[in-house]
């Protein structure tokens, strides 16, 4: 994961994000191209996975950073902002998968077996197989990109908020015989601990710090599962377990 100086007022991370939405427009060009083509859909796909996969690789690089200075300072305000730009712009890369699933769906079946034969695709036929196959589970393309864009203060907003109630928690740890306040996370590290006596004292104070704001965490929890809920009764699934995105 490269390292941005800086921190969350980075101004080469800005500008990290400025190219990854750049290349979020050139693949959705890529997308909307290989969608038109007949003639050359081999050549056209190949430009859309090497596409993809450098756009997936720096917007899962952004993430990781992001999600370093939020470890790092929970109070981070301009952290949180930077997890909000990331959220659109993953959104944005739903979008544009979206609309990929479609163009794959829209192949001929007999000139598909001919693209998934070919040793080009080989590594990447599981993959392409199973996102053809998605497009029956899903809505049109049109209101699959409107539920991307809802996520991002729907779905999304509701995880970002659990975690911001869980950076806030903090246990009394004593170690050594002196007694220091440490982050879940922490608490989670000292639960591997060898002595039990600690590790049970460990699991009480957290049990402890959840309770204090339960009812929080239940309607977070409960609206994230509300949200995903939804999306299936839209998309007419019979099963809440199966994986459509």
């Amino acid at each position: 994961m490269p390292f941005f100086k800086g921190g969350s007022s980075s101004p080469e991370f800005k500008t990290y994000l400025q190219n990854i939405q750049q290349l979020l427009d050139e693949l959705r060009q890529k997308v909307d191209a290989f969608s038109k083509e007949d003639t050359h859909i081999e050549s056209q796909l190949t430009s859309v996975l090497d596409a993809y996969e450098t756009t997936y690789k720096k917007l899962s690089q952004a993430s990781s950073f992001v999600s370093c200075l939020q470890a790092q300072n929970t109070k981070d305000m301009k952290a949180g902002s930077l997890r909000g730009t990331i959220a659109n712009l993953e959104a944005d890369l739903g979008t544009i998968l979206a609309l990929f699933d479609q163009a794959l769906a829209a192949i001929p079946a007999n000139k598909w077996e001919e693209l998934m034969n070919s040793a080009a695709f080989s590594d990447v036929r599981y993959i392409l197989n199973e996102r053809r196959d998605r497009v029956k589970d899903q809505l049109p393309v049109e209101q699959e990109t409107l539920i991307q864009k809802l996520a991002v203060d729907g779905y999304h907003a509701w995880d970002e908020l659990y975690s911001s109630l869980v950076n806030k928690i903090t246990i009394p740890f004593e170690q050594h015989g002196e007694t220091q306040m440490i982050s879940v996370g922490q608490a989670e590290n000292a639960m591997d601990d060898s002595d039990r006596e600690v590790r049970k004292a460990v699991y009480h104070n957290l049990e402890h710090a959840w309770k204090q704001d339960e009812h929080l965490f239940a309607s977070t929890l409960n609206h994230l599962a509300g949200f995903r809920l939804q999306v299936y009764e839209a998309r007419g699934l019979g099963s809440h377990f199966k994986r459509t995105a």
